[in-house]
């Protein structure tokens, strides 16, 4: 793996063909959680899969749109347009360097905006592939339904979360403001209302169901999974591309 430690000779003579990129947050997570929870969790995971593959691991953008958590200190938010351009021009600038596979990792829900990025992309500049995942939403939420134990009320700051920051920096956690609640709502209620008219204190889940254990499981759980995914991502669109009549452009 290489990442932004490295000089510039260790990544030249590296020769990575794979760059993940991370998206995160800084929002507010309760009392109980750092506004930079997102951020901490996904630029984890990337850091697990960049092992796994021997890629280059771009630093996780912490900003993300976060309209829903206005009005909680310490919410910062970009607006999806300006998310849009900053996705393009980070791959691009990997392009134009030889490497010329990436991935984009969500650590966050509401970032949309990513995929007309990523499609644009590919479309404009076929020489490359880009893909874009949330490893939250890929099908590992069986696994890890069998690590948590409410995994079914988890929105926002509650066991997943919490037990992920518990492995990731225990002392990040203040669990002793931690209580429980599931508003009676769905979750596309945020399309809507902020948090703040959901939940006042900010939380959707029970976080003292969590555990470091759980945590760590959970990480392992999402980093193969996600190293799964990008592997055979590329390789079905490599097979694609080569049976494509005179390539695409």
């Amino acid at each position: 793996m290489l990442d932004y430690r490295n000089t510039t000779l260790e990544i030249e003579q590296g020769k990575p063909e794979l760059a993940i990129f991370s998206i995160g947050a800084i929002e507010q997570h309760t009392a109980v959680l750092p506004i930079g929870t997102d951020t901490m969790i996904i630029s984890e995971i990337a850091r697990r899969v960049g092992r796994r593959l021997g890629a280059y691991v771009i630093p996780t953008v912490p900003f993300g749109t976060s309209y829903e958590h206005r009005g909680f200190a310490g919410t910062i938010s970009i607006r999806p347009d300006t998310l849009y351009h900053f996705v393009k021009e980070m791959i691009l600038s990997c392009y134009e360097q030889g490497i010329m596979k990436a991935a984009v990792l969500l650590g966050h829900g509401g970032l949309w905006t990513v995929k007309p990025a990523v499609r644009d992309l590919n479309y404009e500049h076929p020489e490359g592939q880009a893909i874009w995942l949330c490893p939250f939403d890929m099908g590992v939420r069986g696994l890890m339904s069998q690590v948590l134990e409410t995994s079914d009320q988890e929105v926002h700051a509650g066991e997943f979360e919490v037990s992920c920051i518990m492995a990731i920096d225990e002392a990040a956690v203040k669990m002793e403001h931690a209580h429980d609640y599931v508003p009676k709502c769905g979750r596309e209620t945020l399309d809507y209302l902020p948090m703040k008219a959901v939940s006042p204190t900010g939380v959707w889940g029970i976080p003292s169901k969590a555990s470091k254990d759980k945590g760590e499981r959970c990480l392992e759980i999402l980093a193969q999974a996600t190293a799964d995914y990008i592997t055979e991502s590329f390789r079905s669109i490599s097979i694609l591309k080569s049976k494509t009549p005179g390539g695409i452009s």
